[in-house]
């Protein structure tokens, strides 16, 4: 994908930027809210300058300015408990694994700030729900390490 998107000519990825941007932005005024979107589009921003530079530190500040916008849009905006810091830590273990660093502590800090967000959510949901989740988890567990089996014959 990166490399169809490196292959077209520059007006051309400046007018897709412009009308994802514009897209955007309209999603905010339906929504009522535009701080998640500022937020997102920086850590756009420093995505795109990770590809063109591939520096570590500008993936890692463009992942959690990324995270940080769409938490903000399902915790702020949406109400759901525990999102934000469950998609920091879901941004910061992608970036993990895009480059990662020795010992994987981007991945480990991704890792708790998402247990903790999972945690959150869970705990303003209730046991029941709780509970429910966990079945569908071990079922969905249960079904991965069955097929692996079947595939490791």
């Amino acid at each position: 994908m990166a490399a169809w998107v490196g292959s077209l000519p520059p007006p051309v990825i400046l007018g897709l930027t412009l009308a994802a941007c514009l897209a955007l932005a309209a999603l905010a005024r339906l929504l009522g809210s535009s701080g998640w979107l500022w937020v997102t589009l920086a850590g756009g921003g420093f995505l795109v300058a990770y590809g063109r530079f591939g520096t570590r530190g500008v993936l890692l500040v463009g992942a959690a300015l990324a995270g940080s916008g769409v938490g903000i849009l399902f915790e702020g905006v949406a109400g759901w408990d525990g999102a934000y810091l469950l998609s920091v830590g879901g941004a910061l273990a992608v970036a993990d694994s895009l480059d990662p660093p020795p010992g994987h502590i981007v991945l480990v800090a991704g890792a708790v700030l998402g247990a903790i967000g999972l945690f959150l959510g869970l705990a303003s949901e209730g046991v029941a729900k709780a509970v429910l989740l966990a079945c569908v988890l071990a079922a969905a567990a249960a079904m991965y390490l069955a097929l692996d089996g079947r595939r490791s014959r």
